[in-house]
C-alpha cells in the first residue's frame, strides 16, 4: 500500500533514472500529461517550481542532473513524487535512500485508462518473490555479523 502522504494527489513526478526511456516510454507519458526531460544546458538554473509538468525525467549519471536533484530535495521534496527507474541490480543502491525516493521500479507501468490509475502504479510497490537461496546467504551474512533475529 502506498502511504497516505504519497497518494499521487495531483503532484508532479520526478522520474530520476539511470537506465534510458525508449521512444514509446515517453510517447505513454506524454498521454497522461506533459513531460520535460532535464537539460542541463535549459533548466539547471531554473527553479523547479518555476516549471510546469507533470512527469520530469532527470538522469543521474550525470553529474548536472544529481545537482538538480540534490536542489529539489533539499528545498521541495515534499511537493514532488520521486520515482527511480533503474536497472534490477541497482534496485539496492545506496542513492535511492540519498534522494529519498517514493518507489523503485524497473520499467514504467503498462498503459492505464485513467492518469490517476498509471500514478498509483508508478507510486505502489511490488512485492518481491522469495528466492531460497538469496535468503539463506542473507542469513549467512547476518549470523556472521552478529545481527541474527
Amino acid at each position: 500500500m502506498v502511504p497516505e502522504s504519497k497518494q499521487a494527489n495531483g503532484e508532479a513526478f520526478l522520474l530520476v533514472h539511470t537506465k534510458d526511456f525508449s521512444e514509446s516510454d515517453l510517447v505513454l507519458l506524454r498521454a497522461y500529461g506533459r513531460v520535460i526531460v532535464f537539460d542541463p544546458k535549459v533548466y539547471l538554473n531554473v527553479p523547479v517550481q518555476s516549471l510546469k509538468f507533470d512527469y520530469m525525467l532527470i538522469d543521474l549519471r550525470a553529474r548536472e542532473g544529481r545537482h538538480y536533484v540534490q536542489q529539489i530535495i533539499q528545498s521541495e521534496a515534499d511537493r514532488y513524487n520521486i520515482v527511480s527507474v533503474c536497472h534490477s541490480f541497482e534496485k539496492s543502491d545506496d542513492y535511492h535512500q540519498e534522494i529519498g525516493v517514493d518507489n523503485i521500479i524497473t520499467k514504467l507501468p503498462d498503459q492505464q485508462a485513467f492518469k490517476e490509475d498509471f500514478d498509483l502504479l508508478l507510486l505502489k510497490k511490488k512485492i518481491s518473490k522469495p528466492n531460497a537461496a538469496f535468503s539463506c546467504i542473507k542469513s549467512v551474512l547476518r549470523f556472521t555479523n552478529g545481527v541474527w533475529k
